[in-house]
């Protein structure tokens, strides 16, 4: 039997992302997660959240397709969904951008995927949109001065992972500081874990994104202009795919355009963000997809940054 090709694609255009947990000194979480409990209840620490959230898990229940071709989720049933963008390039007739979803883990801090920046120059200018049916609200993250840091510095509002490998998309992780912390509601972080990759392996996961309409690895400029969520199934890497150290899912679930979102799994009693959507892999020559990776959280990091503790 004639073996099949299989590479990595890296996504470029993004969508979905994180969020976070408690600070080292806090008594209790402020942040959100979903219940695995037969009720699907909202499990809430702190800051109560609307009862659209048991709307949103009965309706995630029944469905089917990929995110794109699953149920419209309202943006405010899902309070840590940000929207990114960062300017590229102009020419005469157009200008370029990078668009992502990102997710509040904090009050101050966002979580995305490194390859989010790829190609962003210093001093570019990047904005974090929250919409909502009501109201749009744009959040400045102000200029970028230091775009990439090892370490925290006091101006430095963007924080890459010093790891990360545009060739190979390993430690696909990057965090934003707000230019000032949001008070809920509207915005709501949502509770993450920063466990080992191979702790959810073989479990349910929750994911969600603005990714294209069509189930196939080739690009189209069809994508969802509303949020859509399903739950999926989550997988061992394959392999071929040379996935060590991620997270993966079943295919024909993430399109191109989800790049960036949130990986959602159960802990055991609710669900919580683990994993950024980092890219897929696909047969070259059927044009299907295999799985989706996503980059685990990494505690060290995260907590070096965020001064946050985050669970594992």
């Amino acid at each position: 039997m004639e073996k099949k090709l299989i590479k990595p694609v890296v996504h470029d255009n993004w969508v979905t992302p994180i969020v976070v947990v408690k600070k080292a000194n806090a008594s209790a979480r402020i942040c959100a997660n979903f219940s695995t409990g037969l009720n699907n209840a909202l499990l809430l620490h702190q800051h109560p959240l609307p009862l659209r959230w048991k709307s949103l898990l009965r309706a995630i229940r029944f469905l089917t397709g990929q995110v794109s071709g699953g149920a419209k989720i309202d943006i405010e049933n899902v309070p840590w969904t940000m929207q990114f963008r960062a300017f590229l390039r102009k020419d005469e007739k157009h200008s370029y951008y990078i668009s992502c979803a990102c997710s509040l883990i904090s009050p101050e801090f966002v979580l995305l995927a490194a390859h989010c920046f790829d190609g962003v120059k210093n001093g570019a200018v990047l904005s974090i949109t929250y919409n909502t049916s009501k109201k749009e609200w744009h959040l400045n993250a102000t200029d970028v001065k230091q775009r990439v840091t090892e370490h925290r510095h006091d101006r430095t509002n963007v924080f890459i992972h010093p790891n990360y490998n545009s060739e190979t998309v390993v430690f696909d992780l990057a965090l934003i500081k707000l230019s000032h912390p949001l008070k809920t509601p509207p915005f709501q972080p949502i509770c993450i874990n920063c466990g080992a990759a191979n702790k959810f392996q073989n479990g349910t996961a929750f994911v969600s994104g603005w990714g294209q309409l069509e189930d196939t690895c080739k690009r189209s400029s069809t994508s969802s202009k509303v949020l859509m969520g399903r739950y999926a199934k989550l997988i061992n890497c394959q392999k071929e795919s040379e996935a060590e150290g991620q997270i993966c899912v079943e295919p024909n679930i993430l399109q191109h355009g989800d790049s960036g979102s949130a990986l959602l799994a159960s802990n055991g009693t609710a669900f919580v963000l683990i994993g950024v959507h980092s890219s897929g892999i696909c047969n070259t020559k059927s044009n299907e997809s295999v799985e989706a990776l996503y980059t685990p959280l990494d505690k060290e990091w995260i907590d070096d940054i965020t001064g946050f503790n985050c669970p594992v």
